[in-house]
């Protein structure tokens, strides 16, 4: 079964993810902000997937990839962030940030959702 970390600090955004996976065969966990997402992943690193909101309060999504980048427990989880409101000056900042694989513009429709977390997967 594959485990999916879901960081978004919107409760609506994690309920519709929730809900679009539930019968998917795959397990997720929900974090709230990035710092969030470092104490989960404290207790346990066993994910497959990482998918990140970029505009959270307590540590963006932005700071939290370079961290997990830095961290040899966490640097081998491929993670997709996704936002609202994208800006080409993102790219500049994760320069060099290699668990970031794909990014997601919210809104987003649920099957393109769907077909990344597939295509990163292999499923």
């Amino acid at each position: 079964m594959k485990k999916v970390l879901v960081i978004d600090d919107s409760e609506t955004m994690r309920e519709m993810i929730k809900g679009q996976f539930e019968d998917s065969g795959m397990e997720f966990s929900f974090a709230e902000n990035g710092k969030n997402a470092l104490e989960v992943l404290e207790k346990n690193n066993n994910f497959d997937l990482i998918i990140c909101d970029v505009y959270m309060d307590e540590m963006s999504g932005i700071e939290f990839v370079k961290v997990q980048n830095q961290d040899e427990r966490l640097n081998n989880i491929p993670t997709v962030l996704m936002t609202s409101r994208f800006n080409p000056s993102f790219l500049k900042e994760i320069n060099g940030v290699k668990v970031v694989k794909s990014w997601l513009v919210k809104p987003f429709k649920p099957e393109q959702l769907s077909l990344l977390i597939k295509n990163i997967l292999k499923l």
